[in-house]
C-alpha cells in the first residue's frame, strides 16, 4: 500500500523557548506493550473486520528510545525512538471481497498478518522545565509495515513503506516521591489521512539515574481511500518498561 500523501508536509512553527536543560541529559528507555487491534481495511466496497474476519490476537512486543538535550539555543533537542507493532490471527471471511487484488469468498479460512513497525526521529524544543515541563516539535515516523491475507487459494498483500511527518509533543508534571505524571503524542490529519499516536505514563524514579514506567498506548490510523485503500484501525494497550538518565 503506497501512502504517498502522507508525505504531505505540515506547517513548519517556531515555537518560543523559554527553558533549557541546565546540562546535556541523556535519557535511554526500553520495554514491552501488549497491544489489541480492532477496526478495519478495506480496497473494495467492503470493510474487513480485524476481529469477526481475520480474528487478529493481541500481542506484546518491545519498544526502545533514546534521547538527548542540551542546553543551547535553537538547536533542538533530538529524540529517537523505535516501536515493533504487529499482530497474526486466523479467521473466517464473513462476506466475500476483495484485497490486494485478490478475491477471498465468505466462508474461506484465512490466515492474516498487519505489522505496522515505526522508526522516529523528533528535533523539539523544551518551552516549560520546572515542575510542569512541555515540549514542542516535529517527528520524521518511518513506517515498515504490511497487510497480508491469504486463504488456500490466493494471496493478497498491501505493503506500507513510507516516512510521514507529525507534530510533536509532550507533558509532564513532576509530583512528589520521584513520581512523574507524562503525557506524548504524535499527530497528523492531511489528504485523507489521520495518524495519532497517544501515550500516557507514570514514570518512579527509584534512584538519581534509574527508574520505571507503565501506562497506556494508543496508535489509531485512518485512511481514505489512499491508494484505493480505505482504512480505520486501532492498536491499544497497557505498557511497562525501565529508563536510565544521565
Amino acid at each position: 500500500m503506497k501512502l504517498k500523501y502522507l508525505l504531505i508536509t505540515p506547517l513548519l512553527f517556531v515555537f518560543p523557548i523559554q527553558a533549557y536543560a541546565d546540562a546535556i541529559g541523556v535519557y535511554l528507555g526500553a520495554g514491552s506493550w501488549n497491544h489489541s487491534a480492532s477496526g478495519y481495511v478495506s480496497d473494495s466496497s467492503l470493510n474487513i473486520d480485524l476481529k469477526d474476519d481475520l480474528n487478529l490476537k493481541d500481542n506484546q512486543e518491545g519498544y526502545f528510545y533514546i534521547a538527548i538535550e542540551h542546553p543551547v539555543p535553537i538547536i533542538p533537542n533530538i529524540k529517537f525512538a523505535s516501536t515493533k507493532l504487529g499482530h497474526q490471527g486466523n479467521g473466517i471471511m464473513t462476506q466475500s471481497v476483495s484485497f490486494g487484488g485478490q478475491t477471498f469468498n465468505i466462508s474461506d479460512p484465512v490466515a492474516s498478518t498487519i505489522v505496522l513497525d515505526s522508526t522516529d526521529i523528533t528535533a523539539y524544543y523544551e518551552i516549560l522545565d520546572n515542575v510542569v515541563e512541555l515540549d514542542l516539535g516535529l517527528t520524521a515516523r518511518k513506517l515498515d509495515g504490511k497487510i497480508r491475507i491469504v486463504s488456500t487459494a490466493v494471496t493478497g498483500e498491501e505493503l506500507i513503506n513510507q516516512t510521514v511527518p507529525m507534530i510533536y509533543a509532550a507533558v509532564a508534571f513532576n509530583l512528589p516521591a520521584g513520581i512523574t505524571l507524562n503525557g506524548e503524542s504524535n499527530f497528523i490529519s492531511a489528504g485523507g489521512v489521520t495518524y495519532t499516536d497517544l501515550m500516557v505514563k507514570l514514570r518512579y524514579e527509584i534512584v538519581s539515574v534509574f527508574g520505571v514506567e507503565g501506562g497506556i498506548r494508543t496508535q489509531k490510523l485512518s485512511l481514505k481511500d489512499i491508494d484505493n485503500v480505505t482504512a480505520d484501525v486501532t492498536f491499544s494497550g497497557p505498557f511497562i518498561g525501565a529508563f536510565l538518565h544521565f
